[in-house]
């Protein structure tokens, strides 16, 4: 009587709990199967065991990317609106004299300095040229020897020495030798900035080697170039006329 007391018991405690049959050891093994379940569970969610689920991550990744991404697509769009908005406003080129162009050119080596080049150049500007505007040399030589030659023209307020700096003659030996004296050839323009005088008032700039000797007036010569500045600088305005009718 007792052991069938027992079994009822036994059956009507495993009952309340969701299991009919079996021994009382077998719902703490199957307790504890549904606990490891669930940790694996949670374990596929957010295989670290913090922070957001992993999947989570992914798509929060995502939904960045399409943000930065559309973002990028509206910035194109608000350049492309600005550009083709205000086509017609490129500013014409201002045309070339000589109150607004420096002629330059380039003297290095004993070679150079030490030859009437410099001065046969530099009077040849003057007088058949009739050009009255500034004129520069980049040099490596002291000012005293460029002007030792006896046809220099030592009353030209607009002539100007613009030596070169030591870095640059380092950055020439040891990173651009291959160039040669071609490397000082590429920082005219910032030569020509830096100059507390040239930087304000030239807008154009003229490079003539050392050898040239000028036999004409350059007047006609300005004209030419900024009559072919003023034909690009329509052409341009056309074609953006062209592509903004395409667009529209």
């Amino acid at each position: 009587l007792l052991s069938l007391l027992s079994a009822t018991v036994l059956s009507i405690h495993l009952s309340s709990t969701g299991f009919t049959e079996g021994p009382e050891t077998s719902f703490h093994q199957d307790q504890s199967n549904n606990n490891i379940d669930s940790v694996r569970h949670l374990s596929a969610r957010n295989p670290r065991g913090r922070g957001t689920p992993k999947k989570t991550k992914t798509k929060t990744k995502m939904m960045n990317d399409k943000n930065s991404n559309a973002k990028i697509r509206k910035d194109k769009r608000k350049i492309k609106k600005i550009y083709t908005h205000n086509f017609h406003h490129l500013p014409e080129p201002k045309p070339q004299t000589e109150q607004n162009t420096l002629i330059i050119t380039l003297a290095m080596g004993k070679q150079a300095t030490h030859s009437p080049l410099l001065s046969r150049l530099h009077r040849s500007l003057r007088v058949p040229g009739n050009f009255h505007g500034y004129f520069a040399v980049l040099t490596d030589a002291a000012p005293d020897v460029i002007y030792s030659s006896p046809l220099f023209l030592h009353d030209d307020e607009k002539f100007v020495i613009l030596p070169i700096k030591e870095d640059d003659k380092v950055k020439n030996r040891d990173i651009h030798p291959e160039l040669g004296m071609k490397y000082f050839k590429t920082l005219i323009w910032e030569y020509v900035l830096d100059h507390r005088i040239l930087g304000q008032t030239v807008e154009y700039v003229t490079y003539l080697d050392l050898d040239i000797v000028v036999g004409m007036e350059l007047t006609p010569y300005f004209e030419e170039l900024s009559e072919r500045r003023h034909l690009q600088h329509r052409e341009q305005l056309e074609k953006l006329r062209q592509k903004q009718q395409q667009q529209q």
